[in-house]
């Protein structure tokens, strides 16, 4: 059985818990700053005006969010983004040469 210092302790820590994980969850959907990637990409020009034979690397950087996408395209640093759209209005179009809609006709 819970001793009233314990229902007294729990009444406290648990107000206090749900707030800390309000604060969290407001500033996790609020931020756009979610996942950030670096990918090392051979430079493919590089090998032939160096004579050593090493590899030189591009970096492709992405950062994801909640409601945007940036990325750059390697050379070039400027990073590029795009919103993601969730309710887009666009209706779908089945892919005239997938055959997965072929099995629930063939059943």
């Amino acid at each position: 059985m819970l001793t009233i210092k314990s229902i007294r302790a729990l009444k406290l820590v648990t107000p206090s818990i749900a707030l800390i994980t309000m604060t969290i969850q407001i500033i996790s959907v609020t931020t756009n700053d979610w996942l950030n990637t670096v990918e090392l990409m051979p430079n493919p020009n590089y090998e032939k005006f160096n004579r050593d034979g090493q590899l030189e690397f591009w970096k492709k950087f992405t950062t994801s969010g909640l409601w945007n996408l940036c990325h750059n395209e390697p050379p070039d640093s400027r990073m590029h983004c795009f919103r993601i759209d969730y309710f887009s209005q666009e209706e779908y179009i089945p892919d005239q040469n997938d055959s997965t809609m072929a099995m629930p006709c063939r059943l």
